[in-house]
């Protein structure tokens, strides 16, 4: 687990996984350079089972803080959670299962989204939970269409062999792409087969984009989490399940706005040039995905130099979304790999 100054919703994830009915776990909270607070709410816990480190310099993303975590894994399997994401606690039962049916490849499980909330008499939030990720869904599918369909990675489970063969998550100011996006197309190009199930395991909010008197998205309230968490903590995944897919059915979430899953690479951008629409249509296609598979030429790249965007673009916008700042430079992966094993050893 990746985080970064969010302790109200760390705590909460931390609990998601406590209440996982596989009880042999671990968890390696990978920390970018956070502050006290999140030390503090990991160390309330007091449970042997989970492990922090915190990195001495900012990475400003999940990508490098995910890799160090699954560098420091030493168990045959690998779950990634946002620490911002809820995991109902069936979750690893369930990939675990599937994993151990398919004897190889990724599991990613379907998670529902609530991208707005509700103000309640009691001054909380409740977060209305609008869309579910597709099932109908390829790895090759993210030449095209960005890794929507994929979200969150929270929903990912793999084996210690798959990581070893596609390797960790590369930093966004390496790629045109996103971290997340280079690392599924490696996936893809690897012959890594793709496991899937229908139930929802993982709950995602993205309430905190509701920014209010320009906040950054960080600084926005944590309430919606809290109020899952009542709702939801101690009840069974089937009735959580069975709520949430009566709430998707009710005239309020129909009402609400939905991105959907199937949308160009560049949704973040908020909208294309006509430019950049030609270029997208001629070089974002089935065939030049095909190409990537067999060659690993990358059409977008192209596309990212023809339309005046530069390494890291997505990942800069949203860091300035949600904190303000810009890209770090890249640390030295290996560098802070040493520091986080001695750190770990250490049990500091």
């Amino acid at each position: 687990m990746a985080t970064y100054n969010r302790p109200e919703c760390l705590g909460v994830a931390i609990r998601s996984v406590l209440r996982q009915t596989v009880r042999d776990w671990r968890l390696i909270v990978v920390g970018d350079a956070c502050d006290d607070r999140t030390a503090a709410v990991i160390a309330a816990f007091a449970d042997d089972r989970i492990a922090y480190v915190n990195l001495p310099s900012r990475c400003g993303e999940q990508a490098i803080p995910n890799s160090i975590g699954m560098a420091l894994a030493d168990t045959e399997y690998i779950a990634l959670l946002n620490h911002d994401d809820v995991l109902l606690a069936d979750h690893l039962q369930l990939a675990l299962a599937r994993l151990r049916e398919a004897q190889s490849g990724l599991f990613v499980g379907t998670a529902a989204f609530a991208r707005f909330s509700a103000a309640m008499t009691n001054g909380g939030r409740m977060p209305i939970f609008s869309e579910v990720t597709p099932v109908e869904r390829e790895l090759g599918d993210v030449f095209r269409f960005g890794s929507e369909a994929f979200e969150p990675c929270s929903a990912w489970v793999f084996s210690r062999d798959l990581f070893e063969t596609v390797g960790p998550w590369r930093a966004s100011a390496l790629l045109y792409r996103t971290p997340m996006e280079d690392w599924l197309l490696r996936a893809w190009r690897a012959g890594v087969g793709l496991i899937q199930a229908s139930e929802i395991t993982v709950l995602r909010m993205l309430t905190h984009y509701q920014q209010a008197g320009g906040a950054h998205a960080y600084e926005w309230g944590h309430g919606e989490h809290a109020m899952v968490e009542r709702m939801f903590g101690g009840s069974d995944p089937a009735e959580i399940r069975r709520a949430i897919r009566q709430g998707l059915e009710s005239g309020l979430v129909a009402a609400l706005p939905r991105p959907g899953f199937s949308q160009m690479l560049l949704k973040m951008m908020r909208r294309m040039t006509a430019q950049q629409e030609w270029l997208a249509e001629r070089l974002l296609t089935q065939p030049m995905a095909e190409v990537y598979r067999r060659t690993g030429w990358d059409a977008f790249e192209q596309f990212c130099l023809l339309a005046g965007l530069g390494r890291g673009h997505a990942m800069t916008m949203a860091l300035r979304l949600r904190t303000g700042e810009d890209l770090p430079p890249v640390p030295d992966f290996n560098e802070l790999l040493a520091f986080a094993r001695a750190n770990l050893a250490a049990g500091r």
